[in-house]
């Protein structure tokens, strides 16, 4: 976990999430897909900071995806009544173009 700057102005502050919307999408073969969009203020660049770096790229998607499934693993999810498992199949990280030339 990040430490706050607040407490120590070297260390960087953990990204703030502010939005997220999600997309539903049926398939005539009764599948359901979800697209989770997240925005964070990242003040201090933590995720592009992550784009130097390939392993720890893919190590923080490989973290962010386990959170995600373990998160929805807790849930008891119903569709017409019968439950159903939801299950992550891919995650990625994009950015804005406002907040790709600031430093």
């Amino acid at each position: 976990m990040l430490l706050n700057q607040a407490t120590n102005p070297l260390i960087m502050s953990e990204p703030v999430p502010i939005h997220a919307e999600g997309i539903f999408i049926m398939g005539i073969d009764g599948g359901v897909w979800e697209d989770l969009i997240f925005e964070y203020l990242d003040r201090d660049h933590y995720y592009r900071g992550l784009m130097r770096s390939r392993e720890t790229l893919l190590n923080e998607l490989r973290t962010v995806m386990s959170n995600m499934q373990g998160f929805l693993d807790e849930e008891t999810i119903k569709i017409n009544g019968e439950v159903v498992r939801a299950r992550v199949v891919d995650i990625s990280l994009g950015f804005r173009a406002h907040s790709i030339g600031h430093t």
